[in-house]
């Protein structure tokens, strides 16, 4: 499903802000791709499994 860029964008900007970086890559990340799901800590620079 793809969503239009203004709503993405919406939608970032509202994560951030209530949760923090690391939450926009968890909402974005595609559940059937773990590789992308293991970077996400990394990314967010939270700590990893």
């Amino acid at each position: 499903m793809r969503l239009p860029p203004d709503y993405v964008a919406a939608i970032k900007q509202a994560a951030r802000e209530a949760f923090g970086e690391g939450a926009v890559v968890r909402l974005f990340t595609r559940k059937f791709d773990p590789s992308a799901r293991d970077r996400a800590p990394a990314i967010a620079g939270a700590p990893g499994p």
